[in-house]
């Protein structure tokens, strides 16, 4: 007996190879509209670079692609209005090697007791752009208009108007500038509290209630710049909640950054994001429970 089957077609490039963004029904008009304007409706030549190409080549090519990059900011940016209630303010400190490094922090005008946090690495691989871009500057903004502190950090590029530094510079500074807004916390104004936010379907006054997810939630790290290799220490991870109001419970654990060899026993200077692909390697955790 034979059966028919009704083959379903693939979405996008997967089901037909010569779609663009133009002929694509699922792309909106208004995102095509914006990216016409930098010619980014149309596939782009293939990159004139390749893994052989010398190292001086691959700095102009990606200095050009950083031009380019900013020009599509500016464009697509320019114009929008200012975002009301919010201040920003720059803090200079120093990175392992010695280095300046911005810390750009936005927050509300009007905080009310100790909010959420996000820590901002701009887009462009640790090789092209800056925090300081029109599209970046405009989206931390916007977070903290919602109720958010947000810190956006400067670092080193691989190539660029920030360049020219080989790995692992640009992630030396995210790490020392994450360890800046925790050391600083409260005066940030930061909060360790997760909560949930619910609109009560019940309620015509559309009150929202806070639910609160856990009372206290740390990660934290360091970094040995006085080690030759492993210079990341294991990642902590620490929470506590508290259920029904009469049961608290902790949970902590600990998370490795880097691979480890055959026999388990001993640690390869080889990060397990780029061997693995995961952050880190889980080692061990605990939990307890009491009440009150």
């Amino acid at each position: 007996m034979a059966f028919l089957m009704n083959k379903k077609k693939l979405p996008g490039l997967l089901g037909d190879d010569s779609m663009t963004l133009s002929t694509d029904p699922r792309t909106d008009p208004r995102m095509l509209e914006g990216l016409a304007k930098v010619r980014l409706d149309v596939p782009g030549d293939v990159p004139p670079v390749s893994l052989e190409t010398p190292m001086e080549q691959l700095y102009e090519y990606a200095t050009g692609v950083e031009s380019f990059f900013q020009h599509v900011n500016r464009t697509l940016f320019a114009g929008l209005p200012a975002v009301d209630g919010v201040i920003s303010r720059t803090e200079k400190i120093y990175g392992t090697d010695g280095n300046e490094i911005s810390l750009f922090i936005h927050q509300p005008e009007d905080m009310e007791g100790p909010l959420p946090c996000v820590y901002h690495t701009h887009g462009g691989g640790i090789v092209i752009l800056s925090a300081t871009g029109d599209n970046f500057v405009r989206w931390r903004s916007d977070l903290a208009a919602s109720g958010l502190v947000v810190v956006g950090v400067e670092f080193r590029n691989g190539a660029g108007d920030l360049g020219n530094h080989p790995f692992p510079a640009g992630l030396n500074d995210c790490a020392a500038g994450l360890n800046w807004v925790f050391n600083n916390r409260e005066n940030l104004n930061i909060s360790n509290i997760m909560e949930a936010k619910l609109n009560s379907k019940k309620d015509t006054a559309q009150k929202i209630k806070k639910i609160k997810i856990f009372e206290s939630f740390n990660v934290g790290s360091s970094y040995n710049i006085f080690n030759d290799s492993l210079n990341f220490n294991d990642i902590n991870l620490n929470a506590r909640t508290r259920l029904l109001d009469i049961i608290d419970f902790t949970f902590s654990s600990r998370y490795d950054p880097y691979i480890t060899n055959k026999n388990f026993n001993n640690n390869l200077n080889k990060y397990e994001l780029f061997e693995n692909g995961r952050l880190a390697r889980f080692t061990n955790a605990n939990a307890t429970v009491g009440l009150s």
